[in-house]
């Protein structure tokens, strides 16, 4: 049967379809604020909690006040968790504890000691069900009888045409499926929440006796009788992961957070979060790539410095007060020369951050951007050991901070040795030039006077020497060029064509918005965005045929490197496009490999040192010495006939370690877990590592005939670094979105929009930064979500239609607002972001 939409009080707009809380749900006391019912053009529904259930479905239906056909026992009133009998929940357990097998087959899959294993199974939190791992599933607030059972798929069941997925083996009255709660000797005041068991049991196991009691919502929509679970407690601990941004913006792992919030007790008033180490989605996964000592000490740290809530928003408290919208800036961690750079390069990047006072990330990347842009095509590094593929070591790089951060001097000093190559170069080419204006000039007399000889011979009939006559005049010498700032595509174009810069040129720009305005010009910002993109590969031929610049005028292997600085709200509509998937996604965006975000340096001291001098000239000297250097004088360089480049190889164990990562990195993106632009962004991070490897060579090992495996590792710590700066940058699209949510109040406080209103009554008015439907649409869905705005779902003419309404607060002054934001509080906590260290 088809449902009625306007039979639902609270039914909202989803795209095309409505969602609304379930009365079925409601009804056994699940689902007041949910949207577990969803409701399609067609008149169709579907329930998420109870999709196979034709009784569920059936008392929809009937407590929506539609005369239902369906049989009488479709009808029954749903059961309550009481009046199911427990399961056997203790043979479960027993099963596995008696199963060494089982016991050392799971503690492989999920690194943990065996003797963990065994214990979880001795105290009843871990069993074994038709040969799979399982949880049990408790009627009361995760802490009654066991009435069902949450079973794993092993690893190897999860692929492939018949995949076997997780299952819920519980009666229909379960569900929401109840929080999974593990107790411990500790007060149980203060609580850890987490969403995933494993992320528990993991941290559990790093923290040993000084654990506190666990609550787990078992997946990003906690169930209302989380409140019941907690209703002792007075501290709460909210454990995350690091999910990637979804397609409209919104980060799942956030969302959990605000979810629980609402579903707290009046009794907690304090709470803090506890984000994972920088490079990690979650707590599991550094279980796995970290030593147990390593681990544990990351876990302690992690707990130690957790970061407190300022407020929440929690449904008991009076009129439903809205919560502040969030700031979606992820944590990252801070730059560390020791753990990052060798030792040339470091001593300068750490002189200039201390004396800019920067974060040394702002130095440390246009650095190793200028000195891949000199090296340029010259030489490839093939990873493989007979495989021709191979990458170069020009990378694109840029710093993302606001104005106040310091990023021109922090740049400044960093591009101080290139800049210093290229006044070297402009001083040699204004003496050629004088040289060549002399011998020009010289020529030219030397023509004249053979064209006064000819016409002399011709008058008399004597034969004219012809040669004279059409001797080619010199072309003046071009010049090295290193870096340009504004190029127009012709002239990148002539530049590159030169032979002087064949192995490369680098776009530096204080402000990237300068290149983002050519690229942006309709006639010749396209040439322009395809040239930059060709010379990305630093080995692509680029060919322009135009009839008055002339035919077949080729650059055999384009080479181009981009560097600059860019605010956070320049970076947006980049960030936007690639998101959204939009025509201007073409990869630009992700070719900026070396995109860091930091932490401004918060204390601002007064600093009068001296310049290391020393430093500056080490680096200088590889700088010159890399410039002085052809293909053919990298020691153990190989010259390939066939792609025409001199390249070199890694060592035998860093080309295994290569390919494993490769094929590592690759599986995982493959699973479709990401966001697309974030997809493309880490695929190409092979190619990053590879160039970061080979610049890491030449400054460390240039003697080497090979890339050694210590250079690998060096440069897949910055993949694991650089990988945390691309998450927070994908991820501020959460945070324009809050910037437009802001507009929107600013507009109802001023009265220049009513209290109800929809959405095309803000796009009809084209204020600025609200004419786009879909920013919009995800602000307004912010705004309801956080408790700002009511969504009222109405028909007009046979469409449907959202009126949203202002919540009284919106209207109320700021000390107002601050007052009730107080009461709310957790107490009075900072909201610095605390910075992990990288500890792998």
């Amino acid at each position: 049967m088809k449902l009625d939409p306007s039979k639902l009080s609270d039914a909202k707009q989803r795209g095309d379809k409505l969602i609304a809380a379930c009365p079925a749900c409601r009804e056994q006391g699940g689902d007041t604020k949910g949207d577990h019912l969803c409701v399609f053009p067609n008149g169709h529904f579907a329930c998420a909690a109870y999709q196979k259930d034709p009784g569920h479905s059936a008392r929809i239906l009937q407590l929506a006040g539609i005369q239902s056909t369906a049989p009488a026992y479709l009808l029954p009133q749903a059961p309550q968790l009481e009046d199911h009998r427990p399961i056997d929940w203790t043979q479960d357990c027993q099963r596995l504890a008696q199963d060494a097998s089982f016991v050392a087959r799971i503690a492989k899959w999920r690194n943990w000691p065996e003797s963990f294993v065994s214990a979880l199974a001795a105290e009843g939190s871990l069993g074994l069900y038709s040969g799979r791992p399982c949880f049990p599933i408790r009627s009361k607030g995760g802490i009654g009888d066991p009435v069902g059972r949450h079973v794993f798929s092993w690893p190897e069941e999860r692929r492939g045409p018949n995949a076997q997925p997780d299952a819920w083996f519980s009666p229909a009255g379960a569900k929401p499926i109840p929080p999974m709660v593990l107790a411990s000797q500790s007060s149980p005041r203060e609580v850890a929440v987490f969403e995933s068991q494993w992320d528990a049991l993991s941290v559990r196991l790093a923290l040993g006796d000084e654990c506190p009691p666990m609550v787990i919502t078992r997946g990003a929509a906690p169930s209302d009788v989380l409140r019941e679970a907690l209703s002792e407690a007075q501290s709460v601990t909210f454990w995350m992961q690091r999910d990637v941004p979804k397609r409209d913006g919104t980060i799942p792992s956030e969302q959990w957070l605000v979810r629980c919030q609402k579903l707290l007790p009046e009794s907690v008033r304090q709470g803090r979060r506890v984000d994972p180490p920088a490079g990690f989605k979650d707590w599991n996964d550094a279980l796995w790539e970290l030593s147990p000592d390593a681990f544990r000490d990351v876990v302690a740290l992690a707990d130690k410095e957790g970061r407190a809530l300022e407020s929440l928003g929690r449904s008991g408290l009076s009129n439903n007060q809205p919560v502040p919208l969030p700031d979606a800036l992820l944590p990252v961690p801070a730059f560390d020369p020791d753990h990052l750079l060798p030792p040339v390069l470091r001593d300068y990047v750490v002189d200039g951050a201390e004396r800019v006072q920067v974060d040394p990330a702002f130095v440390a990347i246009p650095l190793i951007v200028s000195i891949g842009s000199l090296m340029g095509n010259r030489i490839f590094l093939r990873p493989k050991l007979n495989d021709d593929w191979g990458e170069c070591p020009n990378v694109w790089g840029a710093i993302v901070g606001r104005p106040s951060t310091l990023k021109s001097p922090a740049m400044s000093h960093a591009m101080r040795p290139l800049h210093s190559l290229q006044n070297a170069a402009n001083a040699a080419h204004k003496e050629a030039m004088a040289g060549f204006r002399k011998e020009a000039a010289v020529g030219e007399i030397k023509r004249q006077a053979a064209k006064q000889e000819a016409l002399k011979a011709a008058r008399k009939g004597d034969e004219i020497d012809g040669e004279l006559l059409v001797e080619e005049e010199n072309q003046a010498p071009a010049g090295r060029r290193f870096v340009t700032s504004d190029p127009g595509p012709e002239a990148l174009h002539q530049l590159l064509c030169q032979p002087e810069n064949a192995h490369g040129i680098l776009i530096f720009q204080d402000e990237l918005t300068g290149v983002l305005a050519r690229m942006a010009d309709q006639e010749r910002g396209a040439v322009l965005r395809v040239l930059m993109l060709a010379g990305w590969n630093g080995n692509q031929s680029f060919v322009v045929d135009r009839i008055g610049r002339g035919l077949n005028l080729q650059v055999s292997k384009c080479c181009v490197s981009v560097l600059g600085g860019i605010q956070p709200g320049k970076l947006a509509p980049l960030i936007d496009g690639a998101v959204r998937e939009s025509v201007d996604d073409d990869g630009w965006v992700q070719r900026l490999s070396l995109l860091v975000w930091p932490d401004p340096i918060k204390e601002y001291k007064a600093l009068d040192n001296a310049p290391n001098r020393a430093a500056f000239d080490a680096v200088m000297g590889l700088l010159a010495k890399l410039e002085a250097t052809p293909g053919d004088g990298f020691p153990g360089a190989v010259f390939d006939d066939g792609q025409q480049q001199h390249f070199l190889r890694l060592s035998p164990e860093a080309s295994t370690v290569f390919v494993q990562w490769v094929v590592d990195e690759t599986n995982a993106l493959r699973q479709g877990e990401q966001l697309a632009a974030v997809e493309s962004h880490f695929f190409k991070m092979r190619k990053t590592v590879l160039a970061l490897a080979l610049i890491f060579h030449v400054a460390l090992e240039w003697d080497t005939p090979k890339v050694s495996l210590s250079c690998l590792n060096l440069a897949l710590r910055w993949c694991d670094y650089l990988k945390a700066h691309a998450m927070r940058v994908y991820g501020s699209s959460r945070s324009s979105c809050s910037a437009t949510a802001e507009r929107i109040l600013r507009k109802l406080r001023s009265g220049d929009l009513p209290a109800t209103f929809t959405a095309r009554d803000l796009k009809r008015r084209a204020w600025s930064g609200l004419t786009d439907a879909k920013t919009i649409e995800s602000a307004l869905e912010l705004l309801a979500d956080h408790g700002w705005l009511t969504e009222v779902a109405r028909p007009t003419g046979g469409r449907w239609t959202t009126d949203y309404t202002a919540h009284p607060t919106v209207f109320e002054k700021p000390s107002e607002r601050t007052a009730k934001t107080d009461k709310r509080a957790f107490g009075s906590f900072g909201s610095d972001q605390t910075r992990h260290s990288q500890t792998k």
